[in-house]
């Protein structure tokens, strides 16, 4: 009795400092049971132990959130993710979504984990601003190099198919092939 009142208090005690929000919901979407975490998130809720998990966000957020529910307790699936955006919150999160059963595949109630990804998912959102801004800098800069390397290139053929004295020519011909190193040079750096 003493090892299951101690595995049991080990158990609440890693639920409770978990750190994510952890939820235990009874099959009919009441919270049984909030962490330290999950009150933090939440915290402009009095009071979260009885409340329907429901209140806690808008319709169609709930909409989502139920019909995963519903999911898990139907198909037996272990569990679900979920991201969203909460308005009230004015945050980003990721709930994982699963539900415990007994040993007569009955079941009990769920488990939903929250993680706030707030930060996570601006600095997703500014590394694809930055990575964009980045393309369009070099396609920017290719076309500003690559128009007048291609300039000065077609000059120096017109010049070649004109009448010109040898070192002359020479002189046109090493500008050429150094024109032409140079563009694949830049080619391979830009593409």
């Amino acid at each position: 009795m003493y090892a299951l009142k101690e595995s049991e208090s080990i158990f609440r005690s890693a639920i409770e400092f978990a750190a994510n929000g952890v939820f235990l919901l009874s099959l009919e979407y009441a919270i049984l049971q909030v962490n330290k975490a999950a009150r933090k998130l939440f915290s402009k809720h009095d009071k979260l132990t009885g409340t329907p998990f429901y209140a806690l966000f808008n319709n169609t957020q709930w909409k989502k959130l139920e019909a995963l529910l519903q999911q898990l307790l139907n198909n037996k699936k272990r569990v679900f993710h979920l991201t969203l955006a909460h308005t009230q919150l004015n945050a980003w999160l990721q709930l994982s979504m699963s539900l415990i059963w007994n040993e007569n595949s009955q079941p009990l109630y769920y488990v939903i984990h929250i993680q706030d990804v707030t930060e996570l998912t601006k600095a997703k959102d500014d590394a694809e601003r930055a990575t964009l801004a980045k393309s369009r800098f070099i396609a920017n800069l290719s076309h500003e190099i690559r128009t007048p390397m291609n300039s000065i290139m077609g000059f120096i053929q017109l010049l070649l198919d004109e009448a010109l004295p040898p070192a002359h020519r020479d002189a046109m011909e090493t500008i050429l092939a150094s024109s032409e190193r140079l563009l694949n040079l830049i080619d391979e750096i830009l593409d």
